[in-house]
Order: C-alpha cells, then structure tokens, then sequence
C-alpha cells in the first residue's frame, strides 16, 4: 500500500491502515523513545502515546515532509510531555563562569565510543537522570539548539547546557569506569595466551 493510501486509511481510522502504520514505523520509534526513556517499559508507553497522538492527528500532516520525520517529531515530543507531567524537569541549576571550561572537557573521545556497543550505549544513555538524558538525546542526537531545548523543555537556556555538560561528564565517567571493569584484549595478550 501506497504512502498516500495508508494516510487517507488512518485519516478514515481504518484500523488495517493503522497497524500497517504502526508496524513500519515501530521499530525506528522505539529507538527514539528508548533515547530519552528510563527503560523499555516507559519506552513502550511513550511510543503507544505517541502513536496514538499520531492517529489523532494524521489529518493535520502536510505532505510536504517525511511521513517519518513528523512521527519522529511527534515521538521526541511526546517523550518531554511524558516527564514533564511526572514533574521531572526542574528549572534549577544555573551554568557558573567556571562551567564553560569544563565543557570542553566533558567531551567524550570517539575512540572511547568504539569500544562499545550500541546496546551499551543506549543503557548508560538510559542510566542518565531524567532531565540529562532528554537534554542530551535532544542536542547530540536529535540536532536541536540549546534553545530549541530550551523551549521544549521549559528551562532557561543556561540551564540547558548545564545539564548537557553534566551529562557528557557522567556519561564520560561510567564508560572509563566500564572500561576498566572489562578485561581489554590486545595482540601481545593473544600471543601470550597461544
């Protein structure tokens, strides 16, 4: 079925339009819910929220955008409502003079990265408290500006970067300490072992 067809089907709230949206989008929104939920259970609710602000509201997409561009939009927004209405996002914590240097130190190495997996990388990303793990999900892979963020999420834009700086600094801290918790293999330790 056309792109079109299964718009109109949803629009007519066919439900056989519907699960065929909801299948060919599941999986790509789960990995967006699962980036700014605490785990796999909230991701689930998040995504059936947003699916069901999707049908919803199907009427009012302009096909002059990806159909999965306005899903994907519609799941990271659903994602802050859902915190937001646990009270979780707090307007506390203003970025100090000396906070800016610490940025560019917060920076995590791509060669860090490397050595794990994306699994493990969405569970530290998980691991976040509530309000680094949207900031950072929004700005290092979603692409929004710290103002962006800012109106989405209520906070001042300070605020924002604050938390962005304190979450690339924990994220930073439990992958060294992952890293030292896992044995690394070299050539000389296999040599050594055969």
């Amino acid at each position: 079925m056309c792109e079109e067809a299964l718009i109109k089907g949803c629009i007519q709230q066919d439900k056989r339009c519907q699960e065929s949206l909801y299948k060919q989008y599941y999986a790509d929104m789960l990995r967006v819910c699962l980036r700014y939920a605490k785990s796999q259970e909230e991701a689930l609710d998040i995504l059936n929220r947003g699916f069901l602000k999707v049908f919803t509201h199907i009427a009012t997409y302009k096909q002059s955008g990806a159909l999965g561009a306005w899903i994907r939009r519609i799941m990271v927004n659903t994602s802050i409502d859902y915190y937001r209405g646990k009270s979780a996002l707090e307007n506390v914590v203003p970025l100090n003079k000396d906070a800016a240097d610490d940025l560019q130190q917060a920076f995590i190495q791509p060669e860090i990265y490397a050595r794990f997996s994306s699994n493990d990388i969405l569970l530290l990303l998980q691991s976040l408290p509530t309000n680094y793990r949207l900031v950072f999900s929004l700005y290092a892979v979603e692409g929004y500006s710290y103002g962006e963020i800012a109106n989405l999420m209520n906070l001042k834009e300070t605020t924002c970067r604050w938390y962005l700086m304190e979450a690339r600094k924990l994220l930073q801290q439990r992958m060294k300490q992952l890293l030292l918790l896992t044995p690394q293999t070299n050539s000389y330790d296999q040599a050594a072992a055969s």
